[in-house]
């Protein structure tokens, strides 16, 4: 029975709502009011085009003994979506307190929309419930396009670019020389990483490694270092000539190798046992000097200069050795000049070289 009795009333209020005092202004605003409850709804334009966003108020303003009820983000307004959707916190204006939401909503078809009556619920000091509704809000949305343009044009007709030949040499000519300057900045890094000028100008042919590995054993049998009790930087210097000589004969790496990755590496080089034994021998000795603080007496030091020599004796390459041969003249006036290999083993010639190289 209550609760006929409730729908009964709030019928009976919804009628006096909807045939209450309406005020219209300019910018499209309603009010409805009832007791001490007042409600407006307003918008900022009643003529937008499709898509344009529309500000959508309710307000209410009423005693603050009375409690108000906001319409909430998802109400129904008709054909508009809605946007965006902000409660404010209440404001006090003499003796009422004013609340505000704003909806911003949005039309995506033309013709006249109605946004319909909004319901604000609220209840009185005595505990009695009512509903105050605003009043309907007519829109007209119209098209974005002017009244006599086509609703859908013709796709138009592909445009011939315009060919300028002096923009395409120009940037024919840039792409090149991007393409030379990367060419050099590669070339650079990849030199430089190797330890090699960009621009080598031109050189006097390199000499033999077997020449330049004599200089340096001469040079250092000239030196001070064992005089001067620097042992160590002797045995240092001593191991470097024969590995930059073995680098250079047989186009290894050795000067990054370790004793035992030198060994590896020669094997395979067929070398005569002799000298084979002889690298060995140096290398392991050199090695006890640099890392095992090995002190050799001084004859040790000639012994070991010497095996320097004869590695470099027993394993360098020259072009040719001419041997001369007596021919019967009768037989054969000329003399017959043959390529000898001087790399195989201790021939005569090895020995003599030895010898020669001994006694300076």
């Amino acid at each position: 029975m209550n609760r006929l009795f409730k729908i009964f009333s709030n019928s009976i209020v919804y009628i006096v709502c909807s045939a209450g005092v309406l005020t219209l202004t300019a910018t499209g605003s309603a009010l409805s009011r009832q007791g001490d409850v007042s409600v407006e709804s307003r918008i900022d334009k009643s003529q937008v085009t499709v898509g344009e966003l529309v500000r959508y108020e309710v307000i209410v303003k009423h005693k603050p003994d009375i409690e108000i009820t906001m319409p909430p983000p998802g109400i129904n307004l008709g054909g508009f979506e809605i946007r965006d959707y902000k409660p404010f916190d209440p404001v006090k204006k003499g003796d009422l307190l004013e609340r505000k939401v704003e909806y911003t909503i949005a039309a995506y078809d033309t013709g006249t929309y109605v946004i319909p009556p909004t319901g604000v619920l609220y209840m009185t000091a005595d505990s009695v419930q009512n509903t105050l509704l605003t009043d309907a809000v007519t829109i007209h949305v119209e098209s974005i396009l002017s009244g006599d343009a086509e609703d859908i044009l013709d796709i138009k007709d592909p445009t011939e670019l315009l060919r300028s030949w002096k923009t395409i040499i120009l940037l024919s000519l840039l792409g090149l020389l991007l393409v030379i300057l990367g060419a050099l900045v590669y070339m650079y890094y990849s030199k430089k990483k190797r330890g090699v000028s960009l621009f080598e100008w031109k050189k006097e042919p390199e000499r033999p490694a077997h020449e330049i590995a004599f200089t340096a054993l001469d040079r250092l049998r000239e030196s001070t270092l064992l005089a001067e009790g620097k042992i160590k930087d002797y045995y240092i210097e001593l191991s470097e000539i024969a590995r930059l000589y073995l680098q250079k004969r047989y186009f290894k790496p050795i000067l990054e190798m370790t004793t035992t990755e030198t060994k590896a590496a020669l094997a395979a080089e067929k070398i005569a046992d002799t000298a084979s034994i002889k690298i060995s021998m140096l290398l392991d000795e050199c090695d006890l000097v640099k890392f095992a603080k090995y002190l050799p007496d001084e004859s040790e030091h000639e012994n070991s200069l010497q095996l320097a020599y004869d590695i470099v004796n027993l394993t360098k390459i020259e072009a040719y050795a001419f041997v001369e041969e007596e021919q019967n003249i009768e037989n054969d006036p000329e003399i017959q000049a043959e390529p000898v290999d001087v790399t195989a083993g201790e021939n005569s010639s090895i020995i003599n070289d030895n010898k020669e190289r001994n006694n300076q």
